[in-house]
């Protein structure tokens, strides 16, 4: 099974129907080379202290995180993990994430 095929199913499965659900399996139906990739400082620049925000693809670790967040994403580079931890934020991988903010109620999407 292919990567977004198995984030596919994941999201199938654990989310419920919402509007949250619908722009991740939008997110997926692209092809891999489409995936996104967004920087920490994209993440710090939209958004505030203690926000909930989920990047559908990968965050990469270039600029200077200060906010204290909880990011969800589908991959994180080793920089991001450690910039974000570091901050006293928490990265979490989809299924994971998904199983905490089923209905994406209250999570900013960026990328």
């Amino acid at each position: 099974m292919t990567g977004n095929r198995r984030f596919e199913v994941i999201v199938r499965k654990l989310a419920a129907k919402s509007n949250f659900r619908e722009r991740l399996l939008q997110e997926l139906r692209k092809s891999r080379r489409m995936m996104r990739e967004v920087n920490l400082s994209r993440i710090e620049r939209h958004s505030q202290e203690n926000d909930v925000v989920f990047v559908p693809g990968k965050v990469l670790g270039h600029g200077i995180l200060t906010k204290r967040l909880t990011v969800g994403a589908f991959s994180f580079s080793r920089s991001a993990l450690r910039k974000i931890v570091a901050a006293g934020g928490r990265p979490i991988l989809l299924e994971d994430f998904l199983k905490e903010f089923k209905d994406g109620s209250g999570v900013r999407i960026i990328g």
